[in-house]
């Protein structure tokens, strides 16, 4: 898959996290590719480099990974609040989980992962996307995976995406 179209940020205090996953991007085409290890940097070089991916740690200083991804999804003053997240967790808790997904994130990353976690992530992220959701308190994918009409079981009674009432049950 080329993804020399993509221009990614790396937002990690860890500079060997941020080699390897500068270097796996690389593997994959990338050839624009930002570290910064100040999560107060992250809306200007977001500006400056025209980033559309963003890929950050969750043990950052200041601020971790999920209230960073929050701001970039929820800040008036975001460049991008549209643009794709990965957030590498160093716990694998329900809580954390939930928090990253609704912040916003479109791929997790539970450390350590393998470089084909990322590459798998990487291809599901923009093989096939979801729908983008602007909704009061939540900007970011439609948190359902692969619920099209007639793949699940139960609708809401009405889905505003379609603008049509739900189906009752199949």
């Amino acid at each position: 898959m080329d993804m020399s179209h993509l221009s990614a940020l790396i937002a990690t205090a860890d500079t060997a996290f941020s080699t390897r996953i500068g270097f796996l991007l690389g593997t994959q085409g990338v050839t624009s590719i930002v570290t910064i290890e100040n999560p107060s940097d992250v809306f200007e070089v977001i500006g400056e480099h025209g980033i559309n991916l963003l890929i950050v740690d969750d043990d950052l200083p200041a601020i971790d990974g999920v209230g960073l991804t929050f701001r970039v999804r929820m800040d008036p003053e975001s460049p991008d609040n549209l643009l794709r997240v990965f957030i590498a967790l160093n716990r694998d808790s329900i809580e954390r989980t939930l928090e990253a997904v609704d912040a916003g994130v479109h791929e997790l990353l539970l450390k350590p992962f393998s470089d084909l976690k990322l590459f798998a992530a990487m291809r599901t992220c923009y093989r096939e996307p979801r729908r983008f959701l602007h909704l009061d308190g939540y900007v970011g994918p439609d948190r359902r995976r692969g619920m099209t009409m007639g793949r699940c079981r139960f609708r809401r009674k009405e889905d505003s995406a379609i603008g049509e009432p739900a189906l009752q049950a199949v």
